[in-house]
């Protein structure tokens, strides 16, 4: 733990978000890091004389080390033992850094299965973990390494560590050179990590008009996330196949679940284009079950943190800048 995560935001956004300067030289969105992989992190630079948008080798390498071989097994340091841990403590104290993330994978073991869980905040916010840096080699290669600590909360029944996500308010005290390593290493509490701000999202739909199933517009304001186009439209088009819906209702052309689990592919007309989802369940003695919904990535509508809509249409731009300088617009749609 954790040994997959996603980090999916822009450099410009990052850069925004953590205020600080972008020196990455190009490194793409990610929903699937993996170890050694390239990442994003927040450190602060002696050379630019501020906090820098870096990258680095996931997998910390201490500077004595004779080769990287071993990095893959440093992606992660326990925050009881990272600040007497010879390999991690000359960074812990020294060297800390903030690893942006929109969420993170764990899998729980139910016989001889497998399960993938995604943990990710409800509102799509942004997280950052706790991390420390090294330079290794000749060449200076920046390396890197996520905290973790006990898991907090439901999510301890996936898992019994977690990163250790810092909340905004402690970012500027993390990476400074300073610092009670008590204070630095407390976990937020259960209530702190449950707690946030619901994005709200309005949904119009109606029927297909150019060879999709259901036709609809969403209105996200600006800050929300890419995250949340990919759960509204899984959520969409599995309501397109549960009789009772207003989707299920208006959508055209669908066949139906039947008793045995079967996949089916709903297309979502949208301003950008028709978006299809994959969605897998039954519908038995009354009951509709959705066993897993995919989205596909290459038919995102958002896909940047802050970009609302991809190749939004003339007529949706002007009705978002109409609910941003009036929310109650927003109701009466």
């Amino acid at each position: 733990m954790c040994g997959r995560y996603a980090t999916t935001r822009s450099e410009a956004d990052l850069s925004d978000l953590f205020e600080a300067l972008d020196v990455t030289e190009g490194l793409g969105p990610s929903w699937n890091v993996a170890p050694t992989d390239p990442v994003p992190i927040v450190r602060v630079s002696l050379s630019h004389d501020a906090r820098v948008l870096d990258k680095a080798r996931w997998g910390l390498v201490p500077p004595w080390a004779a080769d990287t071989r071993g990095a893959a097994r440093m992606i992660n340091a326990r925050s009881e033992t990272v600040a007497t841990s010879p390999a991690f403590a000359p960074s812990f104290a020294r060297r800390r850094c903030l690893v942006p993330a929109d969420g993170w994978f764990e899998w729980l073991r139910d016989g001889k299965q497998k399960q993938a869980y995604y943990m990710t905040p409800a509102d799509g916010s942004p997280l950052a973990f706790a991390g420390i840096w090294s330079p290794w080699g000749p060449e200076s290669l920046l390396t890197c390494s996520v905290l973790t600590t006990a898991a907090l909360g439901g999510l301890a029944r996936v898992h019994d560590r977690m990163p250790l996500i810092l909340p905004r308010e402690r970012w500027s005290g993390w990476l400074a050179g300073s610092g009670d390593p008590a204070e630095l290493l407390q976990p937020m509490t259960a209530d702190e990590l449950a707690r946030s701000e619901t994005i709200p999202k309005v949904c119009i739909v109606g029927p297909p008009v150019n060879g999709g199933h259901i036709s609809t517009r969403y209105f996200t304001p600006q800050e929300g996330h890419a995250t949340m186009a990919v759960t509204g439209g899984c959520c969409l088009a599995a309501a397109c196949l549960m009789p009772g819906t207003v989707a299920h209702e208006i959508a055209q052309g669908l066949p139906s679940l039947g008793i045995e689990a079967s996949e089916i592919q709903v297309d979502i007309e949208n301003p950008a284009g028709i978006l299809s989802a994959t969605i897998g369940g039954r519908h038995a003695n009354g009951t509709t079950t959705i066993d897993r919904a995919a989205y596909k990535r290459s038919a995102q509508v958002l896909l940047r943190g802050y970009a609302p809509l991809y190749r939004a249409s003339p007529e949706l731009k002007k009705a978002l800048a109409e609910i941003a300088a009036n929310p109650a617009l927003a109701m009466s749609a």
